[in-house]
C-alpha cells in the first residue's frame, strides 16, 4: 500500500519534470538582436536624437531615445519581428509619448536602416535612424 502511495506522489513529478523543454528553444531568435546605437532624424518634425537600445531573441525592445532639440530623454519599448516590422513606444515627459511603427533591415555596413513613422499628438512625421552595433 504505501508503494502506491509513493507512485501516486511520485508520478506527477516525474511527469512535470518531463516538460522541462528539450533545450531547443523556439523563440524568435530574430536577426536584429542585440545593442544597438544612433542617430534618429525627421526632417518632417524638424528634430533629431539618438536612440540607444537592446533587442533581445524574443523580439522585445528596451532602451532609450534623447530628443536633442527638445533636450529631452525618454524609454523605449516595444517589439521588433523577424520580418523588421517594428512597434516602439517612448514616454517623453512634458511633451508627451511618441509611437513609432515601421521597418528595420540590416544594411551591408552592419548598421540597421530603420524607417518609421513617428507620432506625436495625433499627427505623424517620416523618421528615419541609422543604429550601428554598441557595446553590451
Amino acid at each position: 500500500m504505501k508503494r502506491y502511495k509513493n507512485l501516486l506522489v511520485l508520478a506527477p513529478l516525474m511527469i512535470l519534470a518531463g516538460c522541462g523543454g528539450s533545450g531547443n528553444q523556439t523563440g524568435l531568435n530574430i536577426p536584429y538582436q542585440g545593442n544597438w546605437t544612433g542617430p534618429w532624424t525627421s526632417v518632417t518634425l524638424g528634430q533629431s536624437g539618438t536612440f540607444t537600445v537592446q533587442i533581445f531573441p524574443n523580439g522585445s525592445v528596451i532602451g532609450t531615445m534623447v530628443n536633442t532639440n527638445q533636450n529631452i530623454t525618454g524609454n523605449v519599448v516595444g517589439t521588433v519581428d523577424n520580418q523588421g516590422s517594428l512597434n516602439w513606444n517612448s514616454g517623453m515627459g512634458a511633451i508627451g509619448n511618441y509611437t513609432m511603427v515601421g521597418n528595420t533591415a540590416l544594411a551591408s555596413n552592419g548598421h540597421q536602416t530603420v524607417n518609421f513613422v513617428l507620432t506625436w499628438n495625433g499627427q505623424g512625421y517620416a523618421t528615419t535612424a541609422d543604429l550601428a552595433p554598441a557595446a553590451g
